[in-house]
């Protein structure tokens, strides 16, 4: 974590970002927050939100680096998100339709949906734009999105060698 003066942690108002060469406006930041494709804002006193440093630099990293690599940076997800992969669909805050669709479709875990693409989901039974569009909403809040390399946990790499 990067600390400013006296070990106090650096937040950028919308402005210092704008400065940075972020080009979207408070509104299409707040949609790219929600659906996990921008660092969380953090809320700092009534009327007033910034942004911490070093994920404003991570990111920015992590753009350039998918653009010099000429593909999508897919991070692990974080250690959070990890220990959520058992979750069963019932339990995601999902609507019925979209629980009933995936749940019948065999997906019954977080770690099943996250395996499945926007194509796989919208050929499934009862799943179109508005379900998906409310599980990537869901994935979003989460920081987790469809088609993720899940790790594995450890001690399941393979059979024990003796």
């Amino acid at each position: 974590m990067h600390l400013g003066e006296r070990g106090v942690k650096n937040f950028l108002s919308y402005e210092d970002l704008k400065k940075r060469g972020v080009p979207w406006t408070r509104q299409h930041l707040l949609r790219l927050e929600k659906l996990g494709k921008f660092p969380r804002r953090v809320r700092l006193g009534d009327s007033t939100v910034g942004w911490l440093d070093d994920e404003i630099d991570e990111w920015s990293s992590d753009k350039e680096a998918a653009r010099s690599n000429g593909s999508v940076v897919n991070k692990p997800p974080k250690p959070r998100a990890v220990a959520d992969l058992a979750l069963r669909v019932e339990h995601l805050g999902l609507s019925p339709r979209g629980t009933h669709a995936l749940v019948n479709d065999g997906v019954d875990t977080l770690a099943k949906l996250l395996a499945k693409s926007e194509t796989d989901l919208l050929g499934t039974p009862n799943i179109g734009r508005i379900t998906l569009h409310e599980i990537k909403a869901m994935l979003g809040r989460r920081e987790l999105r469809l088609g993720m390399k899940i790790p594995r946990p450890p001690g399941l790499d393979g059979p024990a060698q003796s």
